[in-house]
């Protein structure tokens, strides 16, 4: 499993995961996001967005199940985005202006899916 990052009111470390109790997701959502948001960084082509974004929200409502199993809030899992996306060696050469949009937009992405996976249950 991996840990969702966790800091205390300081902003040092705590060691614990999103919930205070060591809660983490699965390596293969980990992986599947990451491999979605590669894919959504890389698509260049208009007629493919469209798809890419699908792949996108379909991995943000996997992990948002996982996050509410397990407790995580919405709040880490963004932080817990913004690492996967920053190991992502793909972004040594998208230009910067890039990398900020298509992160802001993936964010955004993920919070429709949390709370519209929220509000249908």
């Amino acid at each position: 499993m991996i840990a969702a990052a966790s800091s205390s009111d300081d902003g040092s470390d705590s060691g614990r995961g999103a919930s205070g109790g060591g809660a983490s997701i699965e390596p293969e959502t980990a992986r599947a996001l990451q491999d979605a948001l590669r894919a959504y960084l890389l698509t260049a082509d208009a007629s493919a967005v469209a798809a890419a974004e699908a792949a996108l929200v379909a991995a943000f409502r996997t992990l948002a199940t996982e996050a509410r199993t397990h407790r995580i809030s919405a709040e880490r899992i963004v932080i817990l985005i913004k690492s996967l996306w920053y190991e992502l060696p793909e972004l040594r050469t998208a230009h910067l202006t890039r990398q900020q949009g298509v992160l802001a937009q993936a964010v955004t992405l993920w919070i429709r899916a949390y709370y519209a996976d929220a509000e249908s249950r």
